[in-house]
Formats: C-alpha cells, structure tokens, sequence
C-alpha cells in the first residue's frame, strides 16, 4: 500500500516538475533567403533553461511552414530529444498586447455607442411626451385656454423642443461617428487575429546540463513568397553609354511582417519533389507530310544582327565612364556555383506580409553600346533606333521585364531573355520619323514568262532612305526574298539586287549597314525570280 502511494506521488511530483518546465519565449524573424518562387525564413529566439529536461514553446513562426524543412541550432550545450510544430493556439499562448489594445478599443467604443442609443432615445421620448403634452395643454377642455398661458405653452414648448433636436442631433452625429470607428477597430481587430492565426508554435523538448540562457535559431522553408526580376535602361543620347538597373521585386503572403531583417535572393528554387527525366521507348509510326501550298518556308529571326559586316565601321559606340556612382549595389554580394546566383544584401528591408511588392536595387552598371537605326519596311515602314551591346554576358543579367528610358523619355517596355545565346543584346529605343523609309514595287522590271510547263516571274523592290536629321546615321536595312520548299520550285536573286552587306541565305534576308549624311538620299533594289509550274499556284 505504501509503495502504492509513493508512486502515485513520484507520479504527480513529475507531472508537476514538467509542467513548471515548460517555458514560453517569443521569436524574431532577422534572415529569409527568398527564391523565385518560395523563401526559407531564418527565426532567433531565447530562453532560460533550468537544468535537465524542459519543454521550450517558440511562438511567432509562420502557420504555413514546411514541417519537415524545420532545422533548429541550439546553444549553451541544450540537447534537443524531440520537436513537433503547432498551428493552433497553445494552452499557455496569451493574446498579443496589439490584439489586447484593439479588444479593449473596441469594446470602449461598443460602451460609447451603447450610452448615446441611450441618450437618444430619452430625448425622443421627451419630445413625444412634450408634444402630448402641449396638443393636451392648448385643447383647453370645454373653457378653453386663454391667451396669455397659450402665449407662455408656445414659447415654453419651442424653447424646449429646440433645446432637445439641437441635442438630439448631436448625439446622432456623434453615434455615426461611434459606428465608424467601431468598424475600422473591428477590421483592425480582424487583421490582428488573422496575423495571429497565421503564426505558428515549435515545441521543442530540451535537454540542459546547466541552468541558463540559450540561443536558438530556427530555419523552415514556406510556399507563399518570391521575387521577380526587372531592369531599368536609361539612354542619355547616342554619345553616352547606356545605364542597366536591376532590380527584384519581392513579395510575401504569410501574414508576418519582415521588419529589418538580412535578406538574400537566390535564382534557385527547392527541387518539390521533382526527380532527373529517364527515357521511355520511342517507337516510329508513319507519317504523311501535309503539301506546302507557299513557296516560302518560317523560321525564327532572334537577332536583328547575325554577323558584324568586316567592312562596316561607322557605328558609334560610346566609352565607360571610369567613376562608379555610389549606390545599393555597394551593399550587395554577387556569388555564384553550378546550380544558382545568389545576391546577400547587407542592407535591412522590410517585406509587409499581405503580398505587396517591395523593390530591391541590385546593381547599376554603365556599359559601352553602338547606336543604329534599322528598318524592314516589308515588315514595319517605322524606322526604329537600336542600342546594341556586345559581352552583354559579363553583366549577370537575369531574364525580366525592362523599362527603357531614352532622352529623359519613357519608351516603353522589352524583354530581356537570359537564355539568349548570342554574343550581342539589342535594344529598341524608339521610333523616328526623321529616318524615313519607303518600299515600293518597280512595275517595269516586273515580269510574268511561260516557259514550256513552267512560269518564271520575276520582281524588283525599290527602297529609298532618306536622313532628315542634321547629323549623320548609322543605318541597318533589311529585305526579304522567299526560299523554296520544293525542288520544282526555283529561287533566285537577280543582277539588279544592290550588293548587300551580308545575305543569310537560310533564312532569305539581305542586309545593308551605311552611314547617312545629314539630308542624304540613297536607293537599294532587291529582285528575285521565281521558277514554278504552270499547274501550281504560289501566294507571291
């Protein structure tokens, strides 16, 4: 029996020794890697250990945290047994002073508007009983009232419903005003315990050898956060270089402000789960082509330039500035490996948590570009100002949206393609009209022959450029001829073509690069002949 009950009694003495170990400690987020799509959040917190076994509760964290990407550090020697992450509301948990002030807010409103509904509705009441009062006054009974006591119930009557609307006016002003305030505090309250229903509990079993202080730093990935990237270019003229500003817009939804807090971008995403592709067996089947019923076949155009002509040198190209301005970017680290660039920030920033964007600068950097005006008038009559820069590479330039800005104007936006493999970046700055291009058709070169079972025709395109700037320019212009599909369908460029700068015969695009003097004139033809038979029939 003894026995019995000291083990009941060890039993309720540990019970008691673990429930007086269990601590309470708040968390601070100070770090977040963000990823394109996704962000590992960095926590701190702190607590007082005794000695041997405890329970630690770390609120704070966000609800929506990846369980199993939770990595806790301890210090002070604390050895961790088992953790396990809460999303509700612990026993222990208080509500947080901000959610108390709002509830004690809203509630001295609520007692506001509850002693004006009072007020108002007694001077009512009073004026009802007054207006009773006054019709039972003036009836007079059989006898009637005399002039005098009406005279004196008029006078007492105005005076005392004026005293009462002018009150009860107030105190209807003052209710709606009451009323709006209690909506506001109620959406604030809202807020707040949507914040707080967005946050999470670990609770983490310690083991302490000693009693004290101990450090911990809790790290988790979450889903809803990331960051874009985009670019601003800024043209001062033709003889300046041309200004690219990166830049990320990082968004977060977990309902937790970052205040002040280390923040890094990372170009790689966790992996989700996704495994290396393996292949499966390909099996041939027949295929039954569809006939071609153009003569021409599309392929893709990715640069307005495929190789610098050798004899094209009048091109201006502008020189780097040997100053760097002071900026964010002196605060920024740029370190790359195989698998991501990552950008840390030595600099705090706070990232609201409800999902608005917040812009980080990431670098500014001058670069040396050449400036030509290019038109394919098959395409576009438009002639258009290009700003081309050669290593663009050496820039670490991220694909994303880009502003451009030239002459302190705004043009509009590009694209930058990260993935471009070619060894220059064009940009377009604009159109001009100053440059004016026309394509016209030359009628009397033109010809239709029967030849036996086949037509040949053949076509003469006249393109005249005109400079109407005061200075010289530096012009790219561009014809097309069609390429053929079949073998009884025949191409060819004819003598009266202007010998072009380069022809791309693959793609049946000849190019002309020339300087333009101030007011000059020039003229370039492009003719082609076409070879079919007399039973096809060609979209020419």
């Amino acid at each position: 029996m003894k026995r019995l009950l000291y083990s009941i009694a060890g039993i309720l003495l540990t019970g008691s020794i673990q429930a007086a170990n269990t601590i309470e400690t708040g968390s601070k987020i100070t770090e977040a890697t963000v990823f394109m799509t996704g962000a590992e959040l960095t926590h701190t917190a702190t607590a007082r250990l005794p000695k041997g076994e405890s329970t630690l509760l770390v609120n704070g964290l966000c609800a929506e945290a990846d369980a199993g990407s939770i990595r806790i550090k301890t210090g002070n020697g604390a050895l961790i047994s088992s953790f396990h992450f809460l999303t509700g509301k612990t026993e222990k948990q208080e509500e947080k002073p901000a959610l108390k002030t709002a509830k004690a807010e809203l509630q001295k409103l609520q007692e506001q508007q509850q002693e004006l509904e009072t007020r108002i509705r007694v001077n009512k009441n009073l004026l009802e009983m007054l207006r009773k009062g006054i019709e039972k006054s003036t009836s007079g009974g059989e006898s009637g009232i005399g002039l005098a006591d009406l005279s004196k119930t008029l006078d007492y009557y105005k005076t005392r419903s004026l005293e009462l609307e002018t009150t009860l006016q107030t105190e209807q002003k003052a209710q709606a005003a009451v009323v709006e305030k209690i909506r506001e505090a109620q959406r604030e309250m809202d807020q707040l315990k949507l914040k707080e229903s967005r946050q999470g509990t670990l609770r983490i079993n310690l083991l302490s050898r000693t009693e004290g202080d101990c450090n911990l730093a809790i790290s988790y990935h979450i889903s809803r956060a990331g960051w874009i990237p985009s670019h601003d270019i800024r043209v001062a003229g033709t003889d300046k270089p041309v200004v690219i500003s990166s830049k990320a817009q990082v968004h977060q939804e977990t309902g937790i402000d970052w205040n002040n807090i280390r923040i890094n971008l990372s170009t790689t995403a966790p992996n989700n789960g996704r495994t290396a592709p393996l292949f499966n067996a390909w099996f041939l089947k027949p295929f039954q082509p569809i006939p071609l019923l153009r003569s021409s076949q599309v392929m893709a155009q990715n640069n307005f330039r495929y190789n610098e002509p050798e004899n094209f040198t009048g091109a201006v190209q502008t020189e780097e500035t040997a100053e760097e301005d002071f900026g964010a970017d002196q605060y920024i680290t740029l370190t790359e490996n195989q698998m991501n660039q990552t950008y840390r920030i030595d600099l705090p920033y706070s990232i609201p948590g409800n999902g608005e964007s917040q812009y980080i600068e990431l670098q500014s950097k001058e670069i040396p570009a050449t400036f030509n005006y290019y038109c394919a008038p098959k395409l576009d009559p438009e002639t258009y100002l290009l700003a081309e820069i050669a290593n663009w590479e050496t820039l670490n330039l991220l694909s994303g949206e880009a502003h451009i800005t030239f002459e302190d104007t705004y043009i509009g936006t590009t694209y930058i393609n990260a993935a471009n493999t070619g060894s220059t970046l064009s940009l377009t700055l604009g159109r001009d009209k100053q440059v004016a291009v026309k394509r016209e058709k030359i009628t009397d070169y033109s010809s239709r022959r029967t030849l036996g079972n086949d037509v040949k025709q053949e076509f003469i395109y006249q393109l005249t450029v005109r400079n109407n700037r005061n200075v010289p320019v530096n012009m790219v212009l561009k014809e097309q001829y069609p390429l053929s599909s079949q073998k009884e369908i025949t191409v060819e460029l004819s003598k009266e073509t202007t010998p072009p700068s380069f022809n791309v015969e693959e793609l049946g695009v000849v190019t002309w690069e020339f300087s333009l003097q101030a007011g000059e004139t020039r003229t370039f033809r492009l003719g082609y002949s076409v070879k079919y038979p007399k039973s096809m029939q060609l979209n020419l």
